[in-house]
């Protein structure tokens, strides 16, 4: 499990790397952990949109995402160290006098981010049995994956849906497998809770 905790924290890494341009240009205020959600949310977009043009372009093949992931982690690196939008000093939640860490209210709040962040890992790492991720979000891209393009699929009425986040499992099963996805799928659930 700690490989692929380590892969979608790599991909949590490459995300904002990729939003930071976006953040910087629109000119993102906030602290740290706020800008770092934003611009991973922005890179996770942009990077949906790629996939999606790499897929209908026909390079959507296990070998072309790695290859693509790669040199994407390179330009997140360069994008990190230029043009990451930086933190404002005194942006953090607090009261004038008082460190936010004795408040009892942040332990109650960091609590239940534990519990929640456990809860999700432990349900990620069971195998996939529902219905809905089987039969759509990991199961079109990983046909997908499998052509090597994103392809036509009448049969299946949920493939005329927005693919935004489906797309991104098909990166994290060319990365990895179902277990990646569905830890990727969590972390989405915990920075939306964070």
């Amino acid at each position: 499990l700690a490989p692929k905790i380590a892969w979608v924290t790599a991909l949590w890494f490459v995300a904002a790397g990729l939003g930071g341009p976006i953040g910087r240009f629109l000119g993102l205020k906030g602290g740290k952990a706020e800008l770092f959600l934003l611009t991973a949310g922005l890179g996770f977009g942009l990077l949906s949109l790629f996939l999606l043009a790499l897929g209908a372009a026909g390079f959507f093949s296990p070998k072309a995402l790695k290859v693509v992931f790669c040199l994407l982690s390179v330009a997140s690196l360069i994008f990190w160290t230029r043009w990451f939008p930086r933190p404002e000093a005194g942006t953090e939640i607090g009261t004038a006098g008082q460190p936010s860490w004795e408040r009892p209210w942040i332990w109650v709040v960091l609590m239940f981010l534990a519990v929640s962040g456990v809860l999700n890992i432990l349900c990620a790492a069971a195998p996939e049995i529902y219905y809905d991720s089987l039969n759509y979000h990991l199961a079109l891209p990983n046909l997908y994956l499998l052509k090597g393009r994103i392809l036509a699929t009448p049969h299946q009425i949920f493939s005329g849906l927005p693919f935004g986040g489906q797309i991104l499992y098909g990166l994290a099963l060319a990365l990895s497998d179902e277990k990646l996805a569905s830890l990727l799928h969590a972390s989405f659930g915990l920075a939306s809770a964070g």
